[in-house]
């Protein structure tokens, strides 16, 4: 699919079918701000210390479960608190061994 088509079919999908949101009614589009953000190839780290939680979206993996953190997130100030976050988001245990993977993302507006 294009990436084009990929924008429209998730953006419709998250104003209409997230359903921890009301839908998006007519009146409110115009008021509406449009961000794209497009996410880098993922490349394997080893620690922490080879994170910057302004620059670096994380992944992390445990098993057959993992979990996704975009970068620059308003109350993440440290790698070990994205890490625990994403460890949080996805129901990874604070003592399972995980693998780390960041990303850089290109936002459009």
């Amino acid at each position: 699919m294009h990436v084009a088509a990929e924008i429209v079919k998730y953006a419709m999908s998250a104003g209409q079918a997230d359903k921890r949101f009301p839908a998006v009614g007519i009146d409110e589009l115009s008021e509406l701000v449009y961000k794209v953000d497009v996410i880098g190839n993922p490349e394997i780290i080893n620690s922490a210390a080879q994170l910057d939680v302004k620059r670096y979206g994380l992944i992390v993996t445990s098993k057959d479960t993992w979990g996704v953190m975009l970068p620059n997130q308003a109350s993440i100030e440290t790698p070990e608190q994205q890490i625990a976050a994403v460890r949080k988001r996805a129901g990874i245990p604070v003592n399972a061994p995980i693998r780390l993977e960041r990303f850089e993302v290109m936002r459009h507006e």
